[in-house]
């Protein structure tokens, strides 16, 4: 049973053909040496893998922390640190057998019950990690995280290289979830000593580990000298925090780091100059920004009023004002297997969205707050508050930090629209469906449904879709799970972005990867 899955979850790509579109020379083969200079505009805070909030963390956090599964460059569930693994005949119980001579950047072999232990630190209530709505599912999970009982009676380490993780019951997406830092083996004894000298020194049986952070300056990774998988070929990286984007840029063309995002001037301003055209690289990754609207709230509450914002948005305008990305006609990115290319829901149409108002008892217009995080999408709140303008909905913009815009619009009843974005945690369509769009997982604080949207016909299917391992048969339901949301229209959407980077002559081997965006462990140095 366990081979024919395996054929199902793996042979799917996500996307065309891996390729490195970056190197000058195809043929040349990885060297080993050099640092590695990068910047970021803000620190993460932490890196300790139970602390996984968002994607930008995880490439920083795959550096120390690799675990049984990892996704290859066409976003396939491949091994990495397991030797193979067996899904019982009633497909809720994995056995993983783990390779021999992993090591831990102490020394020490990776055992079982350091996975044990690291799953039980994530359902620990006490962590505080957004990785436990990924392991819920796990046999005994619940009642460990409600402290009930001392350990997860799903997962057993009967030998030192045997894993067995029993669920509640089947789950199509479970594996995928194995692959996240959060879920990656950390030294126990480490952790049992002391949770604050581990994040000061955090090591795990990835490529590297830590060497030094000073907060809001500088990190300083160095090689694992026990690992032996591929990978990891510069001698240390170097992250230095602070700066704007067209800062980080100009660091790059003087040679002194070797990656950074472009600003929109800086694409603007390189994407035709001959002399840096092989340095300019476009990530096309699975997610999207939408503007989304409060279900539980008037004037939202109406599905007409929902449609006509929708009606409202000339997505191609709004796409332009943040090149190269591309009109959003629906949730999934283009690029997807499973999205519907074809599909144009809500084009403009302003005068069909006076109308619905009208019918929807504001001939009007009214009155509405559009939160959204500071510099989000650059011009496009302003866009879109112009757009709404035509049609008589009176937009007040409401920028605020990320964390204020994380609690203001998780919040019940606390805040009617929002301009918000989500990508892919993993390689399936149910990463933008779950828990964002799923009713039975509406809570009155915390929660990710900031639409608060409840169609128990969606919630039915969504559930049903993790129980369906056939890839035909799972695509045409997810698709039916986009078209009733889209005829719902909780969120309206409106673009997916591309990411634009500038990188140093002597970088090599960077290229797009579907979940982690970019594989910090594959870059090398030419000179």
């Amino acid at each position: 049973m366990w081979r024919l899955l395996a054929v199902l979850w793996l042979g799917v790509p996500m996307f065309g053909a891996g390729m490195d579109p970056t190197a000058t020379n195809p043929t040349a083969i990885p060297r080993r040496g050099g640092q590695l200079r990068l910047a970021l505009q803000n620190d993460f805070g932490t890196l300790d893998p139970v602390q996984a909030p968002t994607t930008d963390h995880w490439a920083f956090q795959r550096l120390m922390f690799h675990g049984l599964f990892d996704y290859d460059d066409q976003g396939r569930l491949i091994l990495d640190q397991a030797q193979d693994w067996a899904l019982s005949e009633d497909q809720r119980t994995y056995t993983f057998h783990l390779k021999a001579g992993i090591r831990f950047a102490n020394g020490r072999e990776v055992e079982a019950e350091d996975y044990r232990f690291a799953l039980e630190r994530v359902l620990n209530p006490e962590s505080g990690s957004d990785g436990q709505i990924a392991l819920i599912g796990i046999l005994g999970a619940k009642e460990f995280a409600d402290g009930k009982t001392n350990h997860v009676m799903g997962v057993r380490a009967p030998d030192r290289r045997t894993l067995i993780v029993e669920l509640v019951e089947p789950s199509y997406i479970f594996p995928f979830k194995l692959a996240w830092p959060s879920s990656a083996p950390v030294p126990r004894e480490l952790l049992q000593k002391s949770s604050r000298e581990f994040r000061a020194r955090l090591a795990g049986s990835g490529p590297y580990q830590l060497q030094e952070h000073i907060p809001g300056q500088r990190w300083l990774f160095v090689r694992n000298s026990h690992y032996t998988g591929p990978g990891g070929f510069p001698d240390s990286l170097e992250l230095s925090i602070g700066g704007e984007l067209f800062l980080h840029t100009m660091m790059v063309e003087r040679g002194e780091i070797d990656l950074s995002q472009l600003s929109q001037q800086d694409y603007r301003r390189l994407e035709r100059d001959s002399r840096v055209g092989d340095f300019v690289k476009t990530l096309a990754y699975p997610n999207v920004h939408y503007v989304f609207m409060n279900t539980e709230l008037k004037p939202f509450d109406d599905v007409r009023v929902r449609k006509a914002v929708s009606f409202a948005l000339d997505r191609e305008r709004l796409a332009k004002l943040l090149p190269p990305s591309v009109p959003a006609y629906g949730i999934l990115p283009p690029w997807m297997p499973e999205a519907d290319r074809e599909r144009r829901a809500m084009e403009h149409n302003a005068e069909k969205a006076r109308t619905l108002l009208r019918d929807a008892g504001y001939p009007d217009g009214f009155k509405v707050d559009l939160w959204y995080p500071l510099g989000y999408l650059g011009t496009i709140p302003e866009a879109i508050q112009e757009q709404l303008r035509l049609v008589s909905i009176r937009v007040t913009l409401r920028p605020v930090t990320s964390i204020a815009m994380f609690e203001k619009v998780s919040t019940r009843k606390n805040a009617s629209m929002g301009l918000y974005g989500w990508i892919v945690d993993y390689p399936d369509p149910m990463s933008f469906f779950d828990p964002t769009l799923d009713g039975s997982k509406i809570t009155d604080t915390q929660c990710y449904n900031y639409a608060f949207y409840n169609n128990p016909n969606v919630v039915r299917l969504i559930a049903q879709s993790d129980r369906i391992f056939d890839p035909i048969q799972r695509t045409q339901l997810l698709r039916r799970i986009e078209d009733t949301v889209l005829d719902d229209a909780p969120w309206a959407p409106v673009v997916h972005e591309k990411r634009v980077y500038l990188q140093s002559r002597r970088l090599r081997g960077f290229q797009r990867h579907p979940i982690w965006r970019y594989r910090l462990d594959a870059l090398w140095l030419e000179n």
